[in-house]
């Protein structure tokens, strides 16, 4: 409990008084530095954030009731998560293309592209409890609630997958195709394979449940700031 409030008194003093005179000696160095440089300096840019990414005032993404939206994903213009879903890393959602609408504890994983080839009228439709797998690309189509779609596998416009149809990783599912609902499709270009089992039906489930969990976890991590870490850390020493 003392060293917390030592802690705090030098984070006090630090940022109250120390670190403003270190930045204005450091930004007095630096426009030294520029004026003696002159053309030859290098200019240092910032990135912002590509979380969220506004078309305007009134088109731009709506990710307020989102489980988890990774920190190094990429969303644009107009797209709606809704609660308990997430948006894993790396991933981009190209709402400029299309409106891109997703529902309730649905998983869109790592790298997955969701974007429309034709600007006009174009929409993506994720419903509740839906799997889109890592490196998935989607352009405008529909997938109903329940249904999977593994990993590297690509959905052509107008692609319909009704609930509990699963297409497999890998595959390419032609544009304007229909995936039936409880049917396993696969291949390139994709065709009906099989029909789901009762037991990977369960497994789906689980693993969905699982995902989530987790993405609670990466939400709790990533939106730390700097003294709740420093919090844990002498936690973690004091036990």
């Amino acid at each position: 409990m003392f060293r917390r409030i030592i802690f705090h008194r030098l984070e006090k003093f630090t940022l109250g008084t120390i670190a403003p005179s270190i930045r204005r000696a450091g930004q007095n160095f630096f426009n030294s530095g520029v004026e003696i440089t002159g053309d030859n300096g290098v200019h240092d840019d910032l990135v912002k954030s590509m979380r969220c990414v506004p078309l305007n005032n009134t088109i731009y993404p709506k990710l307020l009731t989102a489980d988890w939206i990774a920190p190094n994903a990429t969303i644009i213009g107009d797209v709606e998560v809704d609660a308990g879903s997430s948006i894993w890393n790396t991933a981009l959602l190209r709402g400029d293309t299309a409106k891109i609408r997703i529902g309730k504890n649905s998983l869109v994983q790592d790298r997955a592209i969701l974007k429309s080839s034709e600007r006009t009228n174009s929409e993506i439709n994720i419903g509740d409890n839906v799997f889109v797998g890592p490196n998935v690309q989607l352009d405008s189509c529909t997938l109903d609630d329940f249904a999977y779609v593994g990993m590297g596998a690509t959905l052509g416009k107008g692609v319909i997958v009704e609930p509990y149809a699963v297409v497999a990783a890998g595959s390419v599912v032609p544009e304007g195709t229909l995936v039936p609902s409880g049917q396993v499709w696969a291949g390139h270009p994709a065709a009906y394979l099989r029909d789901v089992t009762q037991e990977e039906k369960h497994q789906i489930s689980e693993n969905l449940i699982e995902l989530q969990q987790l993405s609670q976890i990466y939400c709790e991590e990533t939106e730390k700031d700097f003294r709740d870490i420093m919090d844990k850390i002498e936690d973690d020493s004091i036990t």
